[in-house]
């Protein structure tokens, strides 16, 4: 059965946090209070992330669906677009980032992080437009 729109978004959203999560997770970044090089806040489960936090993968992921739908985004590019749309929420909240720069000054050896996101959700997106090819 197909999901609906809001059910998708929503799986897409938990998927971006989740693949964050696990890619810190992975290489010992634990939860705490602070937000440290070891420590971060967010590192729980997406049931357990505050509103505010899921409402910014929402948006993330609302952007993603927005272009992957419309043919204008390829698997290639998921990684730079999950941080683009990311620091484009970051700036309309007014927030203060170290990350929130331009993707290739963000990570200029290649945002690993948000490849796991993209890894996530590649086949959440599937169900949007399968096989990923750009429809320019």
């Amino acid at each position: 059965m197909m999901p609906t729109d809001q059910d998708l978004l929503e799986r897409v959203a938990s998927g971006l946090h989740e693949g964050w999560r696990e890619y810190h997770e992975a290489r010992g970044r634990v939860f705490g209070a602070e937000r440290t090089p070891t420590t971060h806040p967010h590192l729980v489960p997406w049931e357990k992330l505050d509103h505010s936090s899921q409402n910014q993968d929402r948006f993330t992921a609302s952007l993603i669906l927005d272009e992957w739908a419309r043919g204008t985004l390829a698997p290639n590019d998921l990684p730079g677009a999950i941080h683009e749309a990311w620091r484009r929420y970051t700036l309309v909240q007014g927030r203060k980032h170290p990350h929130a720069q331009p993707f290739a000054l963000a990570h200029p050896s290649g945002g690993e992080d948000h490849e796991a996101q993209a890894a996530s959700i590649r086949l959440l997106l599937d169900l949007v437009r399968p096989g990923g090819a750009p429809s320019r």
